[in-house]
C-alpha cells in the first residue's frame, strides 16, 4: 500500500522475505509494485505480497505485460482505511482466480493472521 503506515510497510517486508526465503523453485515472490488482475472481472489490485509458482501468466489485453494474472497466494496486511476493501470486494473477485490457493491477512493492530 503506498503511503502505508511504518508498521504496515515493516509488517509487508518481513512477510515477502520470509516467502522469498521459503519459497519452492519455480515460484516467484513480489512485493506491493506488483499488479495483479483478475481476468474474470478486470479489476486491477497491488496486494502487499503476492506468490506465483511456475509460469508467470499476464493479462493478455495490457501489451506490457505488467500484471500477473494467476498469483497462487495473496498477502494483504490490513489497514483501518483498507480492510473493509481486503475483506470484501477483493476478497470476492480474488476468488474468481482459479491459481488462487491461499489469500492472507494480516492484521497490524493486533498479533492475527488469517
Amino acid at each position: 500500500m503506498a503511503g502505508g503506515s511504518r508498521r504496515h510497510n515493516a509488517l509487508a517486508l518481513r512477510i515477502g522475505a520470509a516467502l522469498d526465503n521459503a519459497r519452492q523453485p519455480g515460484c516467484v515472490a513480489f512485493q506491493s509494485d506488483q499488479k495483479v488482475r483478475v481476468l474474470a472481472t478486470g479489476k486491477a489490485t497491488y496486494p502487499d505480497v503476492t506468490l506465483v509458482c511456475g509460469p508467470i501468466e499476464g493479462d493478455p489485453a495490457e501489451p506490457s505485460g505488467a500484471a500477473i494474472s494467476n498469483p497462487m497466494l495473496l498477502v494483504e496486511v490490513l489497514s483501518p482505511s483498507t480492510e473493509q476493501d481486503d475483506r470484501g470486494n477483493k476478497w470476492q473477485n480474488y476468488q474468481l482466480m482459479q491459481s488462487l490457493q491461499e489469500y492472507v491477512l494480516v492484521s497490524q493492530a493486533e498479533a492475527r493472521v488469517e
